[in-house]
């Protein structure tokens, strides 16, 4: 089973700013409501030890950083530690349109036999990615 979730926002902010806020991984429990801890260090190859919302309930995971972009692409995949179970490859992408404009894109491609009982509303989920991108944007805006 598969499931993709792909969000976009277009923000005008400066796309280091962006990618700033987006790495400085001591800040992410200020704005993100569904992964609210990230520790390690940004660098391909490294392991991300993460704390995950899910449905108000705070649970350890890793993931291993994919892609280390500066102002382009954040990467990662985690999961389960029998893959076939679940696997999410997540993604956040900043794709500049002007000198102060970037649209960002948040996603995750899930797999794995559970995706049907763990997601059971697909679109509530598209809804919390795009909820989270809000929430960074507007934690950039009020701290530059």
């Amino acid at each position: 089973m598969k499931l993709k979730i792909r969000t976009e926002l277009e923000m005008n902010i400066p796309a280091e700013k962006v990618w700033s806020a987006l790495t400085h991984f001591a800040n992410w429990k200020e704005w993100n409501t569904s992964v609210t801890s990230v520790v390690g260090k940004c660098q391909v190859g490294e392991t991300l030890n993460l704390v995950i919302n899910m449905a108000g309930k705070a649970t350890n995971g890793k993931a291993k950083l994919l892609v280390v972009n500066p102002n382009k692409e954040l990467r990662w995949r985690g999961g389960l530690p029998i893959p076939f179970l679940f696997i999410g490859e997540h993604y956040f992408i900043i794709e500049q349109l002007s000198e102060f404009k970037i649209r960002f894109i948040h996603g995750e491609d899930f797999s794995g036999l559970l995706i049907s009982f763990l997601f059971k509303n697909p679109k509530a989920v598209e809804e919390k990615y795009l909820a989270v991108s809000e929430s960074l944007k507007n934690f950039i805006l009020k701290n530059i």
